[in-house]
């Protein structure tokens, strides 16, 4: 039943989940989730003392490994802080698409730990190729008012064939043969849970906005707003600890910073204990 209140000008009702009335819902999602919020909170806190820690690295020249993880990892950090954000206002499902590009950093990160310039290659390759496949679909677009002109078809086959000439053939890794390279495989099957029931419009995915009649498959409601999917939450919360450990212990481990190292190593064991591991 909508009250007074849910139709004043900037309820959730009016304007969704941005809405200032968010914040009550923020505290009750913290304290039904406290321990996983705590934990979160120190792995948050530990990245952010880990990349501040490489400020010392300015001092000397820094490797291409060390300035491409520093950039993974503080791309991790901000993904995962805008997870937590998504999270605690019950947006689970923007909360797991961004945990899903948590996790796309620490396979880097990991393969980076395990050989700089195989991840490198693999990194660049995979770039390169994009922009192959890009110039390709606006050359092979059907000509319509809005298609390029003789000079810009010129331009782009003469960048393709300088790919050719410099490159050769392109061998692009990505995100499972980087989860395998950098010996973290176990977590590509949490990137492939994230990527089904969150970061595409799947039907699986579509499917977490609807809640069935009991005994039913008939549709009883269309869900959204804060209160979505409380019990996805928890679960969630426990995929960016997840992405945070694998990141964390990656970055340490490539600049040989064993004082953090074992740091993550004591929030790890926090996550098993809190995820009811043995």
């Amino acid at each position: 039943m909508t009250t007074e209140a849910d139709e004043t000008e900037f309820s959730v009702s009016a304007i969704g989940l941005i809405s200032p009335d968010i914040s009550e819902w923020i505290s009750d999602h913290r304290a039904s989730n406290k321990d996983w919020f705590a934990l979160i909170e120190k792995l948050n806190r530990l990245g952010q003392k880990i990349f501040l820690n490489t400020r010392h690295l300015e001092k000397r020249e820094i490797s291409n490994s060390e300035i491409l993880a520093i950039l993974l990892l503080i791309r991790t950090l901000s993904n995962a802080q805008g997870a937590i954000l998504m999270a605690e206002r019950g947006m689970v499902i923007e909360a797991r698409t961004l945990t899903r590009c948590c996790l796309e950093n620490t396979f880097f990160l990991a393969a980076l730990a395990k050989g700089e310039e195989e991840c490198v290659k693999d990194m660049l390759h995979i770039e390169i190729d994009s922009q192959k496949k890009t110039v390709n679909w606006l050359l092979n677009r059907p000509h319509t008012t809005h298609s390029i002109d003789i000079e810009a078809e010129k331009r782009f086959k003469a960048y393709l064939q300088s790919i050719e000439q410099e490159w050769g053939k392109l061998s692009p890794v990505h995100f499972e043969g980087a989860a395998k390279k950098g010996g973290v495989d176990d977590l590509y099957l949490h990137y492939r849970v994230l990527s089904g029931d969150s970061a595409h419009p799947s039907l699986n995915a579509l499917s977490q906005y609807v809640e069935l009649a009991p005994g039913s498959k008939k549709i009883a409601e269309i869900k959204w707003g804060p209160d979505f999917n409380p019990l996805a939450i928890p679960d969630t919360l426990g995929h960016i600890c997840l992405a945070l450990i694998g990141a964390c212990v990656a970055f340490t481990e490539l600049l040989k910073d064993l004082e953090n190292n074992q740091a993550v190593a004591v929030l790890a064991n926090e996550y098993k204990k809190l995820s009811n591991f043995d």
